[in-house]
């Protein structure tokens, strides 16, 4: 873990990094698709899931993720925000590569939810 942080440090992000397995990246990318279907995923619909869903607060308390996050902010973290962003093949929509934090000891934890294990990057 002191190994990641102070890649962090130097380059200022993270990536890829494993945090889930297989099982749990296909349960992951099930539950939000599950989600797309019963909501629309525009405005307001897509922002503070972790308050919204029970998958998305069990994403943001995963061990593994809390680890990776503690290794660089320390032991006192808050959840912010958890947004989506969906983009599909051929899509004509737009996102940004990252966004700006608020503050500096903020960080963004961005997972990839594909067929396969995640690789999420986290970025200042």
């Amino acid at each position: 873990m002191k190994q990641l942080a102070t890649k962090f440090r130097e380059q200022g992000f993270l990536s890829p990094v494993r945090v889930l397995s297989p099982d749990q990246a296909r349960t992951l990318r099930a539950d939000l698709e599950a989600y797309e279907c019963d909501h629309s995923l525009r405005g307001n619909k897509r922002f503070k899931l972790h308050l919204l869903t029970r998958w998305a607060a069990q994403l943001v308390r995963h061990p593994r993720i809390l680890e990776v996050v503690q290794a660089i902010l320390g032991p006192d973290i808050l959840v912010w925000s958890s947004d989506v962003n969906i983009k599909g093949p051929s899509s004509d929509s737009f996102f940004s590569w990252h966004q700006a934090t608020m503050h500096e000891r903020a960080i963004a934890v961005l997972i990839r939810a594909e067929g396969h294990a995640h690789k999420p990057s986290m970025m200042r």
